[in-house]
């Protein structure tokens, strides 16, 4: 009976000493400000965590919005390039267009520094405006034409044509380039002639073909004038028929007739 007592006693006390020590946590001001401490924490703790959340998910948004804009940046640099080089090709455009103008000017400048003239030439009017212009010749005479006749029984002053052969043969000693081509007829009839030319170092030819005929007659001086029409050089043709050519002074229009001559000296033959 006694022993339960004690036993009772002792249970009683403990129980005692548990709830002390249990009131004291619970309303121990100390206590109390950890479980606050704790929660406040906590609190702090979910809205760190939120935050983070929020950060990352900016984040995420912000990378995304930089791919976007890498791939923008790398449309319009290379929009860039096609338009440089677009531009490149259309500035070599515009280049070769001013330079085909200033050409085209040049052209028209050179036209307008270039009148022509023309002088009419009925019978002995070609004699005396040949001798005239030959005597004056300062680079080249160029002569094509279907007869040409040496006479060497009769002096400069009796033979009109000997008369200009010695003009001829006065400019090559100038230093004039002086050619000539004529047609077989010439070769043929008046061998003299060609004998003559070549004694006095005056390049001759004949005509490209032999079958075909050079009936041509024109002279070319100084590329700027030029002699055209129906006069042979031979006496008769300067001195007794009815003959007409006419007389062009033209840069241009020599040019043209120049190139006709040149065709027929490289393709000529040679005696």
């Amino acid at each position: 009976m006694r022993g339960a007592l004690t036993t009772y006693i002792a249970v009683l006390l403990i129980g005692v000493v548990i709830g002390g020590v249990s009131v004291w946590l619970i309303y121990n001001p100390q206590i109390l400000d950890l479980k606050t401490e704790n929660r406040l924490l906590e609190n702090k703790l979910q809205e760190l965590n939120s935050t983070i959340t929020y950060t990352l998910e900016r984040l995420q948004e912000v990378e995304k919005q930089k791919k976007n804009l890498e791939s923008t940046i790398n449309n319009l640099t290379q929009i860039i390039e096609e338009k440089d080089s677009i531009i490149s090709k259309l500035k070599t455009l515009i280049d070769s267009l001013e330079e085909q103008v200033r050409k085209l000017q040049s052209q028209l400048e050179e036209k307008k520094e270039s009148p022509v003239t023309i002088e009419m030439l009925p019978d002995r009017e070609y004699y005396t405006w040949a001798r005239k212009i030959i005597s004056k010749a300062n680079t080249s005479i160029h002569l094509a034409v279907f007869l040409l006749k040496y006479d060497p029984e009769e002096s400069v002053y009796d033979d009109p044509v000997n008369m200009l052969l010695l003009e001829l043969v006065n400019a090559k000693r100038r230093g004039v380039d002086v050619k000539i081509i004529v047609d077989d007829a010439t070769y043929n009839q008046y061998r003299e002639t060609i004998d003559y030319l070549k004694s006095k170092k005056i390049p001759v030819r004949l005509d490209p073909s032999k079958t075909t005929l050079l009936h041509a007659k024109i002279l070319i001086v100084d590329g700027e004038w030029v002699f055209i029409g129906s006069h042979n050089w031979s006496e008769s043709a300067m001195s007794f028929n009815r003959e007409y050519s006419v007389l062009i002074r033209s840069v241009d229009y020599a040019a043209e007739v120049e190139r006709y001559f040149e065709d027929l000296w490289l393709n000529g033959r040679g005696v």
